[in-house]
């Protein structure tokens, strides 16, 4: 029995010590080290692999076909007296500019400046049509003219309408190049003005003796109705 419990511990005793042995060695043994990473890899890892074939070409610039679009020169407009022709360029100008054709200057008399007069000194064409529609009711003034004397009450409405609409811009800075042509009944000849106060010489436009007196400053000056359509000033 003695023999037998000292192999048994003996036995044990062996088995002790070699899993002693394999637990030092396990402890002993450094653990492999990960390799260290660069910026590409890191960069590949999160942003997927760069690009096999180098960087992105610039893409082609889009090129125009077709005819080269049209130049359009600018237009010379030559707008003449009365009240209908007044309301007709007023359609003539909203095409113009639905169309874009630009136009160079307006040369005009009596309607025609006051047309050319508003719509060089508005910002767009909705401007000028809204202000010159406070200008209609001369097409009832003048059907009336006939009947009633020139007063005070008919200058100093104009005037007002016309202040109201134009305040104290003056045409040499409007949008379109004016060019207004009058009598001088003094020099007995005509006159071009472009440039002046517009309202002051809407006002002379629309001058009419015996009924709308002219503006105090220009005693003599009046609508050009001897040559109402100025073509030769437009050359």
């Amino acid at each position: 029995m003695a023999k037998r419990r000292i192999v048994f511990i003996f036995f044990y005793f062996i088995l002790f010590l070699c899993s002693s042995c394999s637990t030092l060695k396990r402890e002993s043994t450094p653990s492999p080290i990960a390799p260290a990473q660069d910026e590409k890899t890191k960069t590949s890892e999160i942003y997927g692999p760069q690009d096999l074939y180098g960087p992105k070409a610039d893409e082609p610039k889009k090129e125009a076909y077709g005819p080269e679009p049209i130049r359009v020169r600018p237009l010379v407009l030559v707008f003449g007296p009365g009240l209908a022709r007044g309301f007709s360029y007023i359609g003539i100008l909203k095409a113009l500019e639905e169309a874009k054709i630009p136009i160079g200057a307006i040369i005009g008399t009596e309607m025609g400046a006051i047309v050319g007069i508003f719509y060089s000194l508005s910002q767009n064409i909705n401007e000028f049509e809204w202000s010159f529609q406070k200008l209609k009711f001369f097409h009832n003034v003048r059907s009336l003219l006939s009947k009633f004397k020139k007063t005070v009450f008919m200058d100093k409405k104009t005037e007002k309408i016309i202040n109201q609409a134009l305040g104290e811009k003056e045409i040499q800075q409007g949008r379109t190049p004016l060019y207004l042509v009058f009598d001088d009944l003094a020099k007995q000849n005509q006159v071009l003005f472009d440039k002046g106060k517009g309202a002051l010489l809407a006002r002379t436009a629309l001058a009419l003796p015996g009924f709308l007196a002219p503006v105090e400053i220009f005693k003599n000056i009046l609508p050009s109705y001897n040559k109402p359509f100025p073509i030769s000033e437009a050359k």
